[in-house]
């Protein structure tokens, strides 16, 4: 292109004019490309269902092939015709762009991309040797950077011990696994120090509150302190407190009741309501209201059938 009007000065003169673009209306800024005219020409002959299915068929291929493009052709006509008074005046033989709310946008935007790129500055411009963001500024961490810097080295001697050790003196398996380089790089977060910087103080605090009940029980009781335990024996087991579930005493407790076969007679029954509430499942209830019309009131209609009278008890306490 650079020496085209020396080399072929009649093409370069026919480039200068605009004729290596397509023009489909009389708008300004509305020119096309060549190979572009021609998809959206192929689109207007393929329709909306395309040629995909036809593709299967050499005959209705052919017959596709010598109808759409005249069928296209009378179809655009018959629109440009229907559609020329409405499209008539000044208003629409104008780019769409062409109006003022969208060039005050425009040259809104494009102050503001000047601006942006005039606070950043030229990132070439810096000389530094720190390996920075350049879009935020920041530095990144220093362990990062070495290894960066030193990534083809790092490559160079796994590479030769890679040989060494399989091609030359045999020690390791042509097939055996390589092991994964896990290298910190720029979208690692940065590496913090494993070592602790503040010291534990939950034991110390626990050690403390020991010795304090120690200190007051030893003062207000004759107690030795060998034996001493910082929990009653009741709770503890050599000193250390008993852990355990609430619910295992329901097991226990069963022994010493009697069984009922059959529920008593009553003619009242009090219910505790938040009970209730966790007992009974939504079972597909969206709100409180579908919660208390299918799940709720039914179970409470359910219980009245063999009794006079039901209370429902809730954890309000009312004047």
């Amino acid at each position: 292109m650079v020496t085209l009007r020396a080399r072929v000065p009649d093409v370069a003169e026919q480039f200068s004019q605009g004729k290596f673009v397509v023009r489909k209306t009389n708008r300004p800024f509305s020119a096309i490309s060549v190979d572009n005219a021609h998809e959206q020409n192929n689109a207007i002959v393929k329709g909306t269902a395309g040629v995909t299915d036809l593709m299967q068929n050499p005959k209705a291929m052919l017959r596709w092939m010598v109808a759409a493009p005249e069928i296209a052709r009378a179809i655009t006509e018959f629109d440009t015709n229907c559609m020329m008074s409405i499209k008539r005046g000044s208003q629409h033989e104008r780019h769409h762009e062409h109006t003022l709310s969208t060039q005050t946008s425009f040259a809104r935007d494009m102050n503001a991309l000047v601006e942006t790129i005039d606070s950043y500055g030229n990132p070439f411009e810096k000389e530094t040797s720190d390996l920075l963001v350049l879009d935020s500024r920041d530095t990144v961490d220093s362990k990062i950077s070495q290894i960066i810097h030193n990534m083809e080295k790092i490559g160079r001697l796994q590479h030769n011990e890679f040989t060494e050790e399989r091609l030359i003196q045999g020690t390791k398996s042509v097939a055996a696994s390589i092991t994964r380089n896990n290298f910190p790089l720029l979208g690692s977060r940065p590496l913090k120090n494993s070592k602790r910087s503040t010291p534990l103080v939950s034991s110390p605090k626990s050690d403390c509150a020991l010795f304090s009940r120690l200190f007051v029980s030893c003062q207000t009781r004759d107690g030795d302190l060998a034996n001493f335990h910082s929990y009653p024996p009741s709770l503890s087991q050599f000193g250390d407190l008993r852990s355990g579930t609430k619910a295992d005493i329901a097991a226990c407790l069963e022994e010493f009741s009697e069984s009922v076969a059959d529920c008593p007679a009553v003619d009242v029954m009090v219910l505790d309501g938040a009970a209730i509430i966790c007992m009974l499942k939504p079972t597909g209830s969206m709100t409180s209201k579908q919660y208390a019309d299918s799940v709720f009131l039914p179970y409470l209609n359910s219980l009245l059938k063999d009794i006079l009278r039901l209370d429902v008890v809730w954890d309000v306490y009312t004047d």
